[in-house]
């Protein structure tokens, strides 16, 4: 039997338990100044947490979908960083159900070492009794590409037509490493590239969110900032990262993007995020098989 590992960043299941999972982030108890900002972001979504909606329903579809020829027996289990059920839990979970091999799958179609990719490691070290198949950088799958084509190209034309139009492809910074950030850097690009042609938009760039000084840059709202005054005035943003929007992507492609576009007069709109969506999960299926062969 397969099982599979789908990982996400975390899924705290009630606001109370946003203190225990940012303390769980950080590694220490944080000022109570900033607990309060990350709670009140937590209340501005005005929804549960992203990735508590739509992990459990990713990792519900996906078996459905891998099980309905009935050849072989799939299972899937969410695992977090920094929430349960944590790694360990699902690792647990997986042999106690009797699977036999393992494919680890996470939220980032691009392999970042610093940050989901470290996942398929984990496990690999952990798990010494049976196979383990990591599905990584599947931004380079037709599928994949396809469906953020899709939503791009949807965002795209609903700008304004007689606008100046720009889109932003987005990931999270990271510290200024030439040799670290390489792969990360040209996976990010490539897929903003072939999302792009697919899309048939002409003029798009990637740019970065939440840095600072001495990270990859662009920032994305400096980029609409300095596009607007040469001469831009549509913008979409992106994000290439993950599936599925955390409360930092949420607010910083979108709600804080669409603030500066309002104060520049310039028109925005944000491209929809994959998440649990029929197109998405067949995309993801389709990779799962074709990496795991006539087995599924």
């Amino acid at each position: 039997m397969l099982g599979i590992l789908f990982y996400a960043y975390g899924a705290p299941q009630s606001i109370d338990d946003v203190p225990a999972y940012f303390e769980h982030i950080i590694g220490r108890t944080p000022p109570a100044p900033m607990m309060e900002n990350v709670t009140q972001q937590f209340k501005h979504l005005q929804t549960a947490d992203p990735i508590t909606l739509y992990a459990p329903r990713i990792a519900e579809a996906l078996e459905t979908v891998l099980n309905q020829d009935g050849a072989n027996t799939v299972r899937v289990y969410n695992a977090y960083k920094h929430t349960a059920p944590f790694t360990d839990d699902a690792i647990q979970a997986a042999r106690a159900d009797g699977c036999t091999e393992l494919l680890t799958l996470t939220v980032n179609p691009i392999y970042s070492a610093s940050g989901g990719g470290s996942f398929h490691e984990e496990v690999a070290e952990k798990v010494t009794d049976m196979p383990v198949i990591p599905l990584k950088n599947y931004y380079e799958a037709a599928s994949i590409v396809e469906m953020y084509a899709r939503r791009v190209k949807a965002a795209y034309n609903f700008l304004p037509r007689e606008a100046t139009k720009k889109v932003f492809y987005t990931v999270h910074s990271q510290i200024v490493d030439q040799e670290r950030n390489a792969p990360y850097v040209a996976a990010f690009e490539a897929f903003a590239k072939l999302v792009s042609e697919k899309a048939g938009v002409p003029d798009f760039e990637a740019v970065y969110r939440s840095g600072r000084k001495g990270w990859l840059d662009p920032d994305v709202k400096e980029a609409i900032r300095r596009d607007t005054a040469a001469g831009f005035d549509g913008f979409v943003t992106c994000e290439l990262l993950s599936i599925v929007p955390d409360m930092e992507s949420f607010f910083e492609i979108g709600r804080d993007c669409k603030v500066l576009c309002d104060e520049l007069q310039v028109a925005f709109v944000q491209s929809e995020f994959i998440g649990d969506s029929f197109d998405g999960i067949m995309a993801l299926a389709n990779e799962i098989k074709q990496l795991h062969y006539a087995k599924i």
